[in-house]
């Protein structure tokens, strides 16, 4: 009787089971599975049109996929490599990334109750602001102004005369918040005006004018005072101009 050799064959390893999970900071940690006898992996992203590598013959089991655009769903799978050759790829697994951090925010002052908010940002419907303001000079005391959906713009009313307001916009999706927020630079709305005008004529030429000035343009938190205050008087279709210093 003759001797018969021992045949035996290594197969190629098992599709590997991909786990991806979006960050704040808009990347996506990806890791999978190791499956018997594997030594390498290829994990591959699909974003909406074709494939395309992250990770190629890694040993590592571990990867973090950035670059990404935000609020954006994509698609992961591996497969797994040994000595044989490639194994098949595995079921995908989808992500959502966070939305892009919102930017250029600019806080302008349009009356003494009024700041309008403009920042740039994705206006899908799908993503929220949350719009949060602080009051006076140097404040971190940030508290929530209102959200929106899907708009790159906010009016924030019924705020104090003279009074410093500081913002922050944060941009939202369903998997969560973006981390870094976009920062506006202090403003201060406008003062109330004056109130109690009164005039006495002293001569033919002279009229003596007296009023009572706004709380809200004496504190004005840290900004300089206007040195000077602008009267006008009508004269027929003529108008002059009068100064009085503060």
């Amino acid at each position: 009787m003759s001797d018969v050799p021992d045949v035996s064959a290594l197969t190629v390893p098992a599709s590997p089971t991909v786990t991806a999970t979006p960050n704040n900071d808009g990347t996506v940690s990806l890791s999978w599975t190791s499956p018997q006898s594997a030594t390498a992996f290829t994990v591959q992203r699909y974003d909406g049109t074709s494939w395309s590598d992250v990770v190629t013959d890694s040993a590592t089991t571990l990867a973090v996929d950035s670059g990404l655009s935000g609020d954006t769903t994509y698609q992961y799978r591996a497969l797994a490599i040994n000595d044989t050759g490639a194994g098949a790829f595995g079921d995908s697994a989808a992500a959502l990334t966070v939305p892009d951090a919102p930017d250029n925010l600019a806080a302008s002052a349009v009356s003494s109750t009024e700041i309008d908010l403009a920042w740039t940002g994705d206006t899908n419907n799908d993503v929220t602001y949350t719009i949060y303001g602080a009051v006076g000079s140097g404040s971190s005391d940030f508290q929530i102004v209102d959200t929106t959906a899907g708009v790159t713009s906010y009016e924030n009313t019924g705020l104090t005369a003279g009074t410093i307001y500081s913002y922050k916009v944060v941009a939202t999706n369903d998997t969560g918040d973006n981390a870094t927020p976009a920062l506006s630079s202090e403003t201060i709305t406008f003062p109330d005006g004056p109130t109690a005008l009164s005039k006495s004529v002293v001569s033919g030429t002279v009229v003596d004018l007296a009023w009572t000035d706004s709380p809200s343009a004496n504190r004005l938190h840290g900004f300089a005072r206007p040195r000077w205050r602008k009267l006008y008087a009508a004269d027929g279709n003529s108008a002059r101009q009068h100064r009085r210093q503060l």
